[in-house]
């Protein structure tokens, strides 16, 4: 092993292959190239330099290097760190995925917050009310929410929200 490699590893510098898959799907969503994300960033890291960060071949950026690249690039700075030093994320509680992130239901993206809250609703009921003793009671609460839901969904298809 390599005097360079053997210090990174010691302090901790080297990043996991998850940060370079991470920044190069980024920039080339957001439709940058190397030169324009080497001149937006304020530590001026060279075109190559960042090119080899992203192909796993230079695994050790110094801490304002990757500041510069999550501010340029537009992401969550503690993600980036994350995804760094490969943390795995524990996850959103299953109920707050629906709030959180994008989805859609027959091909239709869900913007509407009403839809969101059913699903919501119906997801919370099976996780956290229901059990193996389910009550006829708690069956037809389920259906009434799920019915709902499709009254809403239905509304948002005619509407296309």
């Amino acid at each position: 092993m390599g005097k360079h490699k053997e210090r990174n590893m010691v302090y901790g510098r080297e990043i996991s292959s998850k940060f370079a898959v991470a920044i190069r799907e980024k920039r080339k969503q957001l439709g940058l190239s190397l030169e324009e994300v080497s001149e937006q960033s304020p530590s001026s890291p060279s075109p190559s330099y960042i090119s080899r960060l992203e192909r796993y071949e230079r695994r050790n950026p110094t801490f304002s290097l990757m500041v510069d690249l999550a501010n340029c690039l537009g992401m969550d700075l503690n993600s980036l760190f994350r995804l760094s030093i490969n943390i795995e994320d524990k996850g959103e509680d299953v109920v707050d995925l629906f709030q959180n992130n994008s989805f859609s239901i027959e091909g239709e993206i869900v913007n509407s917050m009403e839809i969101r809250a059913k699903l919501m609703e119906i997801v919370r009921t099976i996780i956290y009310e229901m059990n193996v003793n389910v009550s006829y009671k708690d069956a037809l609460n389920l259906l009434e929410k799920i019915r709902e839901f499709h009254q809403e969904k239905e509304e948002m298809m005619k509407e296309g929200v």
